[in-house]
Formats: C-alpha cells, sequence, structure tokens
C-alpha cells in the first residue's frame, strides 16, 4: 500500500497535528510501507484551500516546509493517479470535522478512520453527547450558546453554579476550553471559546471535579477491541492544553485505577457509540469519574486522537502489548473509504 500521511492544517492545532503525523511516518516506515509526508498548509485562500506539499519516501514534514506546493485541485489528482491511500494525521477543524474526508471522497482517494457524516457529529460535542445520551449516559447539564447570543452572567451560574467549564463545540486537544470560576472571567473565556469554533459555537457546561478516564476503542480484524483505560492526573485543578501537550507533571495511570462497575460502563458505552456512530480507525472516548460517586460521566468522542509522546491511546496499545505500529496497521486494514 502506498501512503502519505496527511499532517499539519489550517486549525490552531497545526502543531500538534504535525506532533502525531510525524510518529505515524515514523511508525509506518519502520514497518516496511512506502510512506511520505503530506504537509497541509495552515493558511487558506478566499475558497477555503489549502496548499498541499507531498514528499518522498525519505523526507519529513520539517523539509516539506520550504518545499514547493500545489493545489487541492492538483494535489488531489496526483494522489487519485498515484494510487495513494491517506493517513489522516490532522486535528481539529476540517480534519476531524468530515471537511477533508468528504474532499477526499469526492476526488476518489481512500483514506483512515471514519468517513464525512461520523467525523462530523463525532467532533460536535453537542451532538455527540445527545448520542451518548442515546445509550444511556450519564452526562454533565449544559448550555449551548449560539454566535452573538446575548448570555447574562448570574442567568448561567444560576442554571449551571460556578465554576463552570466554557469550550467550543467543535474543536480539541483542549483549545479554548476555561475553567471559568466567576461571572466576571466569564465574558473572556466565551471569546476564546468562540475563536476555536467554525461557527462560533460555545457549550457552557456544569464543571464535575474528579478523574479523567479515557477509552480507547479500534477494530482489529472485524472485532471491537477495547484498550485498558487511562486515567489523567495534571497538577493543576484542570487539564488544559499545556497540561496534555507541554507539562511533564501530568501523570498517567494505564490501567486505571476503577471499579468493576465502571469500568464495564465506560467500556459499554465506548462499544456503543463506535457501533451506532458506524465509526472506523481507533478513536478515544474521555469520561470523568466524579469525585462525588456514581456513574462515570462522558465528556467528549475523539475520532482523529493524537500520536503524540504525551498522547493516550500508545499508551494504552502498549499496556495491552501491541506495538503502536501494529495498532496504525489495524486501522489501515479498516479502510471503506474509495
Amino acid at each position: 500500500m502506498k501512503l502519505a500521511v496527511l499532517g499539519g492544517g489550517p486549525s490552531s492545532e497545526h502543531a500538534v497535528s504535525l506532533q502525531t503525523s510525524a510518529f505515524v511516518l515514523q511508525c509506518l516506515r519502520a514497518r516496511g510501507h512506502s510512506a511520505h509526508a503530506l504537509l497541509l498548509s495552515r493558511d487558506v485562500d478566499s475558497d477555503q484551500r489549502c496548499r498541499w506539499s507531498l514528499g518522498d519516501a525519505q523526507q519529513g514534514f520539517d523539509e516539506l516546509a520550504a518545499a514547493p506546493s500545489r493545489s487541492e485541485e492538483d494535489s488531489l489528482s496526483i494522489l487519485r493517479e498515484e494510487g495513494f491511500t491517506i493517513f489522516i494525521g490532522l486535528h481539529g477543524p476540517f480534519g476531524e470535522d468530515g471537511q477533508v474526508q468528504r474532499r477526499l471522497e469526492a476526488a476518489g482517494v481512500p483514506y483512515s478512520g471514519s468517513g464525512p457524516a461520523a467525523s462530523e457529529l463525532g467532533m460536535d460535542k453537542e451532538l455527540s453527547k445527545i448520542a451518548a445520551t442515546k445509550l444511556h449516559a450519564r452526562t454533565a447539564s449544559h448550555e449551548l450558546i449560539q454566535p452573538e447570543q446575548t448570555t447574562p452572567r448570574n442567568a448561567l451560574g444560576k442554571r449551571l453554579g460556578y465554576p463552570l467549564v466554557i469550550k467550543p463545540v467543535s474543536a480539541g486537544s483542549s483549545m479554548g476550553v476555561s475553567l471559568v470560576r466567576d461571572a466576571d472571567s466569564l465574558d473572556a473565556a466565551l471569546q476564546a471559546a468562540r475563536a476555536e469554533d467554525t461557527r462560533g459555537r460555545v457549550l457552557a457546561e456544569e464543571y464535575m471535579p474528579g478523574v479523567e478516564v479515557a477509552c480507547s476503542v479500534f477494530r482489529r480484524a472485524g472485532e471491537l477491541v477495547v484498550l485498558p483505560l487511562v486515567s489523567v492526573h495534571p497538577a493543576a485543578e484542570f487539564y488544559d492544553y499545556e497540561a496534555k501537550y507541554s507539562s511533564e507533571a501530568t501523570r498517567y495511570c494505564c490501567p486505571a485505577e476503577t471499579s468493576a462497575e465502571q469500568r464495564h460502563e465506560i467500556e459499554r458505552l465506548a462499544r456503543g457509540l463506535y457501533d451506532a456512530l458506524q465509526l472506523r480507525g481507533v478513536v478515544r472516548v474521555d469520561f470523568i469519574l466524579p469525585e462525588s460517586g456514581g456513574r462515570p460521566v462522558f465528556l467528549e468522542l475523539n475520532t482523529l486522537p493524537g500520536f503524540t509522546s504525551h498522547s493516550l491511546v500508545p499508551m494504552a496499545a502498549r499496556e495491552a502489548g501491541i506495538d503502536p505500529g501494529e495498532l496504525l496497521e489495524a486501522v489501515l486494514d479498516d479502510l471503506d473509504h474509495v
């Protein structure tokens, strides 16, 4: 299989995507694949299209930064004609929300992971919350705030209480997410979250202190495999972008310390979402084990989880005795896009 690992892109997660894509490229080459770096520019033109740079089988993403680029139309034509399959290493809008998947499908270029509709739904935090609720998941109380909607500070605090969490509806990697402790901090948090959502939508959510737990699922030989759970223990109170990607003080525990009942509930919901939304490849479903006790609380769904030095999916795979490269092979075997 002739592969191109797609990284970069126009979202604020450009740098994280390059970390993921470089790791994936290294793993695939180590397993003997002819894998090429495919860099997507950070900038877009007036038609919301990026420039694409395709490397050879030896180049990395750093070398492509100054390489000649092509238009999207020309690049997709070359990828199709030369028989490439795309391994998507993008994060955030354009990569995780179904946009690039639609363009690849229209051009007849196969790619890894979930299809456009499943990707869009999975990245939308409100829609994925609704999907989880239909599977009888416990979720935190929330309120959807539309673009330019005036939200009285006191009213929102009365409905959800302070502190509360403000987050963009469609973004990842904790970009634009804030823990708001009082009404005076609300406006700045709303502005930061709106900037990360392509439509300016914001989710205000009840803050539930507890331990975050990640459950990763993938399909191997036609059967769903659930990897060991990973719990996250940041040094600070809130698991923000810095704690996720930069801090060496964040501690991870794999397998996570949970009761049998909690583990079964988390695994049931992760499997249920994977099937119900017709997902593909490896996905990660995040939960909170509340300090107050009770059932796990569904947080969000990640259809293109990270593969970096701090990423939870490779960590869980290693705990299960699965090399990250072997996991990537399973993702490639799960292709269903032409």
